[in-house]
């Protein structure tokens, strides 16, 4: 999932003073109760939210970083963590952050006859819909050795997760590192993610996530080989 904002800010040098270490969370959370508040349901229109926020905080922000100037200031990497805790805390902006198509609600028929074993080693790729560009982006996904590691962004970027299968069909990630600025501020090594196959085909596994009480599906797509 690929989430960014647009800068618009003016910058002024700061002197270089102590600041909370939970302040990019303090700052996702003024985010989540604006963005409720004016029930913004996209990108586009949280955007003031944010504007405004970063504004008012600007002297923490600076502080925060270590930084006097813009050009030594990490636009990107403050963005992706206070998009991240954005997700991981704030329900509210989680329902529009994330897919709802890919949500799981009431029962389901899934789950019969069902062969996993194809999927512990291969290759593969799934579609995530970038808000941003509006367009799909494709991950491809390599599970190996007991190892599940995906590559974005036309092979720019990458994330490495340890498998722990818990039966022939249910499997835990143990995340443990990576280089995409979006998931390493949204995931420390160790974190764990809950997975279960619930409809395989020759072609592809519709696989389900529980996340903050919420099942979500994502379809992996296997790779032909030649």
């Amino acid at each position: 999932m690929k989430i960014n904002f647009v800068f618009l800010i003016l910058i002024v040098a700061l002197p270089i003073i102590a600041v909370s270490q939970d302040f990019p969370a303090k700052i996702s959370n003024q985010l989540c109760k604006c963005i409720e508040k004016n029930e913004a349901t996209n990108l586009d229109e949280m955007r003031p939210c944010y504007e405004e926020i970063v504004v008012n905080n600007i002297e923490d922000i600076y502080r925060f970083y270590k930084v006097e100037s813009k050009e030594e200031f990490d636009f990107n990497k403050f963005g992706n963590e206070v998009v991240a805790n954005l997700v991981k805390e704030c329900d509210y902006a989680r329902l529009y952050l994330t897919e709802p198509d890919n949500m799981i609600k009431g029962e389901n028929k899934f789950g019969e006859n069902l062969d996993c074993d194809k999927i512990k080693n291969g290759d593969f790729y799934y579609l995530s819909f970038n808000q941003m560009t509006k367009v799909k982006d494709t991950t491809f996904v390599t599970l190996h050795d007991g190892y599940y590691k995906e590559i974005m962004k036309n092979g720019r970027t990458y994330s490495l997760s340890r498998v722990d299968w818990l039966t022939d069909c249910k499997f835990d990630l143990i995340f443990q590192e990576s280089n995409d600025p979006f998931k390493n501020a949204l995931s420390k090594k160790g974190d764990e993610y809950h997975y279960e196959i619930i409809l395989s085909t020759p072609k592809l596994f519709v696989i389900r996530m529980n996340w903050k009480n919420e099942d979500y599906k994502f379809e992996l797509y296997k790779i032909k080989k030649r």
